[in-house]
């Protein structure tokens, strides 16, 4: 009777483990459309052609490669169109223009694959937003799927609970929920190649072991990475993925039937490319323009680095190992703190450093590990050249002169992955306590890395607190409840900084800081200026705003002087429990206030607009490696606390101020 209790247990165990994937998937669906549209206002069709794509679409149905749009006459007068200063904002922001026409740098293969079929089907226009969930949808079940059935065919040793987490990790862990923080024109792109790939490693997975006939799924795997590459030529290199499949059967074939696999890897792809090729041609005059060379941007792009080797190192170290800043407060993580730029690089927006962000994709090394020690027969071949194919797209994107979150997307997911089924080679190889141990740091690995993922999302650019302000409240005043307990807990009192401070002698002309919040490029200054050396003015700067400055104040140099500085970032962020209960008049006052007070005379006093704060306390005369006042505060501060402040809107003065700071 054992053994058949033990295959009725083991038949359970795959039953809820198929449910349980089912859920999942289902449910970060639902995370994805609700990202696009947590207020359900936006229609899924209309009849307006508003955005690139479907611009593009309409000129497509009217026989012409051009976007649908009229140039602004003005825009055919210029001499130069492409300078930013001549052009002073006219023309289509970041569409390419050429011979007085607008096109799109972006990849064609969304309008082909989505916008147009849906058009002649519908009679009505697809709103970007819902093209990019749903690409992004089909990739993470395409992943998904190809995941479930390597752990079938090769792990099935392997818990159940790590192929659901495994599962989790393709659709938390990989950017696509930050991606979908901003569906514009920009990610409709990268979405589609992202599903278009995910779709090509199915293919190829299912030509290696699907005997015979594999050379049918090769075919379509290799469509599926042409129109990846149509839709972000990123991937081009990737392609070396639909090797995998040849390099495992053409020893083996007769001649006939090696010609049929060798055509079906390569036929389609170059057909795509073909067809391509023609594009750009038709557009530019050139087969390998796509239009970037054109492109209407805040810069001029032809005094830009586009691409080039010299930046690998500085990406690497963006996305590869740069952590993001922690924070007390929803959504807890904020910006990287990114190392200086190497010359011509021009722009970062957003990127997090997988290894500290989501380190669930160090289990890629630990199984490929394995699967070259022998273990896991044709799918080895796969996982082989698919690792080359994302270190490829890799490789492509550390070399361009822009660093952004979005990027990632191009080869996350795969690392995934392949994180995912090293997760699933390990737990079935291991036994006994190295198998506890493994399946443990799994568990913690996964918790961080979809935790990260999801807040990334909720983070990325300020996004969603921005356009749906009441929704984001809501969550985020339920995310800080917890935090905020804590804090009571351990008697953390938010209010202005009270500092003992020595002023210097002989730096007349210099700017120090006295109190920073803030991180990085989002962070708030309040400053002291040294006018002589019994006079000084304070200020403050607000990070890409500018700021402003008081009048002068006259100081005791070589004595100890008092001043008090508060600043709405030394308090909670605006959704945040700490406010229940206060009249919204008082809360607003404290989160704009800037006031600096020198022995109880004021030398500051300004409403303003702040960044959040991402502490509990502030930093007191340094900026750290902030990129502004780099000159420390060359007096002395004898002691620094904060003093409560009282839900009355008066200052609640302690007699003994909480140190947490002596220089």
């Amino acid at each position: 009777m054992q053994p058949v209790q033990k295959h009725h247990s083991s038949t359970l165990g795959r039953a809820v483990e198929r449910v349980a994937v089912l859920l999942v998937a289902l449910g970060i669906a639902w995370f994805y459309f609700w990202t696009i549209n947590p207020a359900s206002r936006r229609p899924i069709l209309s009849g307006d052609n508003a955005g690139y794509y479907n611009l593009l679409t309409s000129g497509f149905l009217k026989g012409q490669t051009a976007l649908d749009r009229v140039v602004e006459p003005a825009m055919l007068t210029l001499k130069d169109p492409y300078s930013p200063t001549e052009r002073a904002g006219r023309g289509l922001h970041d569409a390419s223009y050429y011979k007085g026409r607008y096109f799109i740098y972006f990849g064609v293969t969304p309008a082909v694959a989505a916008f147009v079929p849906i058009r002649l089907l519908t009679g009505q226009f697809i709103d970007e937003k819902f093209v990019t969930a749903g690409c992004a949808v089909l990739g993470f079940w395409l992943s998904a799927g190809l995941l479930l059935s390597v752990r079938r065919r090769c792990f099935p040793m392997a818990p159940g609970w790590l192929s659901v987490l495994s599962v989790v990790m393709l659709g938390l862990a990989t950017m696509v929920p930050a991606l979908l923080r901003r569906p514009s024109i920009w990610e409709v792109p990268i979405a589609a190649a992202f599903a278009c790939f995910m779709l090509t490693l199915l293919a190829v997975w299912r030509s290696l072991v699907g005997g015979r006939r594999g050379w049918i799924w090769l075919a379509v795997g290799s469509l599926a990475m042409g129109c990846a590459v149509g839709a972000r030529p990123t991937y081009l290199l990737a392609s070396v993925v639909l090797l995998a499949p040849l390099a495992a059967r053409l020893s083996g074939l007769r001649l006939r039937e090696g010609r049929r696999w060798l055509t079906a890897a390569l036929g389609p792809i170059l057909a795509v490319g073909i067809a391509l090729a023609a594009y750009n041609y038709l557009r530019f005059g050139k087969v390998t323009e796509f239009g970037q060379t054109y492109q209407i941007a805040g810069d001029d792009i032809r005094g830009l680095k586009l691409f080039s080797p010299s930046y690998m190192a500085y990406n690497f170290r963006i996305y590869v190992l740069e952590p993001a800043g922690l924070s007390p407060f929803f959504p807890f993580i904020t910006v990287i703190d990114p190392p200086v730029a190497p010359q011509g690089q021009f722009g970062i927006e957003d990127p997090y450093g997988l290894l500290p962000s989501m380190p669930w994709v160090v289990l890629l090394g630990a199984g490929f590990f394995l699967a070259i020690t022998g273990g896991w027969r044709r799918s080895l071949r796969l996982w082989f050249f698919a690792t080359l194919a994302a270190a490829a797209t890799m490789g492509l994107v550390f070399c361009f002169g822009g660093t952004c979150g979005r990027y990632m997307v191009d080869f996350t997911p795969a690392l995934m992955l392949l994180a995912g089924a090293g997760a699933l080679a390990v737990s079935a190889r291991a036994g006994g306590w190295a198998r506890t141990a493994f399946c443990a740091s799994a568990l913690v690995l996964g918790f961080w890395s979809g935790g990260f993922g999801l807040l990334a999302s909720l983070q990325h650019n300020g996004l969603f607190k921005a356009e749906y302000p009441e929704i984001y409240r809501r969550v985020a005043n339920a995310a800080n409840q917890p935090g905020h307990l804590l804090t009571k807990l351990r008697g953390v009192d938010f209010g202005p900084v009270e500092l003992e401070v020595v002023f210097p002698r002989g730096v007349v002309g210099r700017v120090e800081p006295l109190v920073v919040t803030g991180r990085t490029f989002l962070s708030d200054y309040v400053f002291v200026h040294y006018l002589a050396d019994d006079l000084v003015r304070f200020g403050y700067e607000h990070t890409g705003a500018g700021g402003s400055v008081g009048m002068p104040i006259r100081v005791v140099p070589g004595a100890v002087q008092k001043l008090l500085i508060e600043m709405g970032s030394l308090y909670p962020p605006e959704a945040h429990p700490y406010y229940k209960g206060m009249p919204a008049g008082l809360a607003r006052q404290r989160q704009r206030t800037i006031r600096v007070t020198l022995n109880g005379k004021v030398g500051l006093y300004r409403s303003a607009e702040l960044f959040d704060g991402v502490a509990l306390r502030p930093d007191i005369g340094t900026s750290g490696r902030r990129p502004a006042f780099k000159q420390a505060f060359s007096g002395r501060i004898l002691k620094s606390g904060v003093v409560a402040a009282g839900s009355s809107g008066f200052l609640v003065a302690r007699e003994q101020a909480i140190l947490f700071s002596k220089v």
